[in-house]
């Protein structure tokens, strides 16, 4: 991670957190398309290899990323560091309907600073919407994987900031604005 203090800002964090679940999401979308790999990890409670890998997949980069900050993953492959910063990783959150092939789930991180909720994304892959959002910047849906390209790089550039919200873009309601979350 580059030492400059753009590497520890909000927008930062959720560029990081935006790739990272689309990795995830390639990773499900495989997993989707093959018979379901299923486990009991309680009685009513499943697990898949599709929770795995995807896991595997996000825990990895946000380690290579921030090496210094706690991963709380839901399978229990991430790590305790003594940051002040901590990823929370639903790898798969929705494993039931992932595995009766219903196609209403989605990989879920967030990061907290101090507790402090800082980003978070949700990206069901079948769908192919992400919801994103990031402290004092508001809050969007992107639909489509050329609008979630076309977001990355216009946000990249700086100006996909709007005086306090995005615009959400690939929403079914094109253009609407969303209103800066109390995260």
């Amino acid at each position: 991670m580059p030492n400059s203090s753009a590497s520890t800002t909000p927008k930062y964090f959720l560029e990081a957190a935006i790739e990272t679940a689309l990795e995830a999401g390639k990773i499900l979308r495989e997993e989707y398309a093959l018979p379901p790999d299923i486990l009991y990890k309680g009685d009513v409670d499943l697990v898949t290899q599709a929770d795995k890998r995807s896991e595997r997949a996000i825990v990895t980069r946000l380690s290579r990323l921030f090496p210094e900050h706690t991963i709380a993953a839901e399978e229990g492959s991430g790590h305790v560091r003594s940051s002040e910063f901590h990823w929370h990783v639903d790898p798969l959150d929705g494993t039931t309907n992932f595995a009766h092939k219903y196609p209403c789930f989605a990989v879920s991180i967030a990061l907290a600073q101090n507790g402090t909720v800082v980003a978070g994304v949700v990206y069901n892959p079948i769908y192919d919407e992400l919801f994103a959002a990031a402290r004092g910047l508001g809050a969007t849906l992107l639909r489509g994987r050329r609008t979630l390209r076309r977001f990355l790089g216009v946000w990249a550039a700086g100006v996909g900031h709007s005086g306090g919200s995005f615009v959400g873009a690939g929403s079914r309601r094109r253009g609407q604005r969303f209103s800066r979350p109390s995260l």
